[in-house]
């Protein structure tokens, strides 16, 4: 278990260290599928497809989040839109709160289980690494929005509040396919962070934070362009 979660923080740290792109929209039917970082062209971009009728729900594969702003303006749109939202793969930073902007939200398959998660933390300048206090009351707010009284939960503040580091994260893994001993939240202070010293909240988890507001992993189809290129392999 710790080689697998070893393993999921590695590919954590690539996805972060990302170039900035704009997001990689593709719609499916009822399907909008959103891929990689969060950018401010996306702003518009994602206006354009949210206008567009027939649109039940938003899939977010894989992505290291992005600019604050517009993560925080684009969580509107999809929650004002009542979009059901899916993750397939990772989605931390602003993507987690496209993610919690939706009415129903979900784990979807298409990754594996150790690398399907959602990442939370407080804002920090994406320049300076500098932690940016003020800004993570923004997202503390839109939390309390869809989460109501779950968001006091000491867990996610710690997350918001309580990192030394710009890169620490509150690692928050799929509900359905992880052996249960890998579906505790943990909060591991920095990327830096050997998987054994990430701090575990046994029985915490995605439904009892209200993350999820179901524990079913979602069947998927992803994009061709959006799936998993290379295997993932877990050393002996």
């Amino acid at each position: 278990m710790r080689q697998k979660m070893a393993l999921a923080l590695c590919l954590l740290s690539s996805l972060v260290a990302r170039p900035s792109t704009a997001m990689q929209l593709e719609r499916v039917g009822s399907d909008l599928y959103a891929k990689g970082e969060i950018v401010d062209a996306d702003f518009l971009a994602f206006q354009t497809q949210l206008g567009k009728p027939g649109l039940s729900r938003l899939i977010l594969v894989n992505s290291p989040g992005g600019n604050l702003w517009t993560a925080l303006r684009i969580a509107e749109q999809v929650r004002d839109a009542k979009l059901h939202t899916v993750v397939s793969g990772s989605c931390l930073s602003g993507c987690s709160l496209l993610f919690v902007a939706g009415r129903q939200r979900q784990f979807g398959s298409g990754y594996p289980a150790r690398a399907t998660l959602i990442g939370i933390h407080g804002a920090h300048d994406g320049n300076s690494r500098k932690l940016l206090p003020g800004a993570s009351i923004q997202i503390a707010a839109f939390y309390r929005k869809q989460l109501g009284a779950k968001m006091d939960s000491g867990v996610l503040r710690e997350a918001l509040y309580g990192m030394k580091d710009y890169s620490g994260l509150l690692v928050i893994p799929e509900m359905q396919r992880p052996r249960a001993d890998g579906r505790d939240v943990r909060l591991c202070p920095s990327l830096r962070t050997r998987t054994e010293s990430c701090r575990v909240y046994p029985g915490q988890n995605a439904l009892s934070l209200g993350v999820v507001t179901n524990a079913h992993t979602v069947a998927l189809r992803l994009p061709s362009s959006m799936r998993l290129q290379k295997a993932i392999t877990v050393p002996n």
